[in-house]
């Protein structure tokens, strides 16, 4: 009882405690001197024996006429809020109710005298989502309906962004697993598309999407969303999501792109093999070729440059993971010089470290010669160490920040922001 401060958490603890589970907004509570309002202090006569309260449920329907009357609008038959969202959650994803949700954000933006009457509309979806069981996600497609419901408009109003930040947060592992079980192209898009959509052509700028949708997917992926989703390719151009994220590489998209997104493509591709790793596009370019680029060409915010060090990293780790045969291994090399020719030439770094560590563990199997090394580059019959590049599994390379986040990327120990996230080096 020390938590119930105002008549709003009272009625949160009664609507926990009916069988039905009903949304505390549609809960009224009447005194003897008329119904209590949600900011109303709780005294402790109000919590006494002698305390008699009437406990109400109305319906959304009748919260919102007045609102909806007030904005012009009227909502169809069979749809949200005119229908039973608990046994009915797919109206709350209607088509009809994203065009109601859309002409509602347009008036309250030049409609200032009605901006909470319309406000209080978006509202009360967030709380019709968050009022559903966990369960009916894993049992719909409810999951991939949250996504495609705010694809293509403004996923920045806070309603709608801190719904699909809670709703993901409160998905178990199961849930998730079960709730996208078979892969569909289709679904994969609305997902990619959701973090960053784009017009179907090369250096094209962001015209949709969310940065906070892209930490959702990032949490849900550590949650065992199914791999179908985010380490596949897609067309037109045949990328796979980190290509997606980080193609276009000129600086004048350095707007385009932020953290969270830097975060989603840290995520993938600490969980890519080998080969989806080193997957090309129809472009004959990798993501190591984007992230170097884009992290070389203007855009100098650490954020890509993590990005760019966490794919370095995993190519090596992944690569010595490998044992052979030996002409897959040269392959691979081959692969990676004629990256670095084509695409990153003026890099004399990065390139050189992974060629250079492909190269080492190539010796260490076969006790041969390495192949040929880059004209004028001196990789050839130097060892990794000699060439100045680091050395990340024998020099104990450690990833850590002050919100818990740690080098074998399995879960996130704090979601408290990444605003300190940085790159330490441990002693060995």
């Amino acid at each position: 009882m020390e938590e119930l401060h105002s008549i709003r958490d009272l009625k949160k603890l009664v609507a926990a405690a009916d069988p039905k589970r009903p949304c505390a907004r549609l809960v009224r509570l009447v005194a003897k001197a008329g119904v209590l309002k949600d900011d109303e202090p709780i005294s402790a006569a109000d919590l006494g024996p002698a305390c008699v309260l009437q406990y109400l449920q109305v319906s959304w329907m009748s919260e919102l006429e007045g609102v909806l009357g007030l904005a012009g609008e009227t909502v169809p038959e069979g749809v949200w809020p005119n229908a039973d969202e608990q046994r009915q959650p797919w109206t709350l994803f209607a088509p009809d109710l994203k065009l109601l949700l859309e002409s509602c954000l347009r008036k309250r933006r030049s409609d200032h005298r009605n901006f909470h009457s319309l406000k209080k509309i978006e509202e009360s979806w967030q709380a019709a989502v968050l009022s559903l069981p966990a369960t009916v996600f894993s049992e719909t497609s409810l999951l991939k309906d949250l996504f495609a419901f705010g694809q293509d408009w403004d996923w920045e109003f806070p309603p709608f962004r801190e719904t699909v930040e809670q709703v993901a947060s409160l998905l178990q592992p199961d849930t998730v697993q079960r709730a996208l079980p078979a892969a569909d192209a289709d679904t994969a898009k609305v997902l990619w598309e959701s973090v960053r959509m784009k017009k179907p052509r090369r250096d094209s700028r962001s015209i949709g999407g969310s940065s906070k949708t892209a930490r959702c997917i990032a949490e849900l992926i550590n949650k065992g969303l199914p791999r179908w989703c985010w380490a596949g390719h897609m067309a037109p151009f045949n990328d796979n999501l980190l290509q997606y994220i980080l193609e276009p590489t000129h600086f004048r998209h350095r707007h385009d792109k932020d953290k969270d997104q830097a975060r989603l493509c840290i995520v993938v591709a600490m969980h890519l093999t080998l080969e989806e790793l080193l997957h090309q596009n129809d472009d004959g370019c990798s993501a190591f070729s984007y992230a170097v680029d884009f992290a070389a060409g203007g855009c100098h915010d650490r954020w890509w440059e993590q990005v760019r060090e966490v794919i370095k990293r995993q190519l090596i780790l992944r690569f010595r993971e490998v044992s052979g045969p030996a002409s897959k291994l040269n392959a691979i090399i081959a692969q990676m010089y004629k990256e670095w020719w084509d695409f990153c030439e003026d890099d004399d770094h990065h390139f050189r470290e992974v060629v250079a560590a492909f190269e080492e563990h190539l010796r260490d199997l076969t006790m041969s010669c390495p192949l040929s090394g880059r004209p004028g580059r001196g990789v050839s019959g130097t060892r990794w160490e000699e060439d100045g590049s680091r050395n990340w599994a024998d020099q104990g390379w450690q990833w850590g920040s002050e919100d818990g986040w740690w080098s074998d990327m399995s879960r996130w120990r704090d979601d408290s922001g990444w605003s300190n996230f940085e790159l330490a080096e441990q002693t060995p």
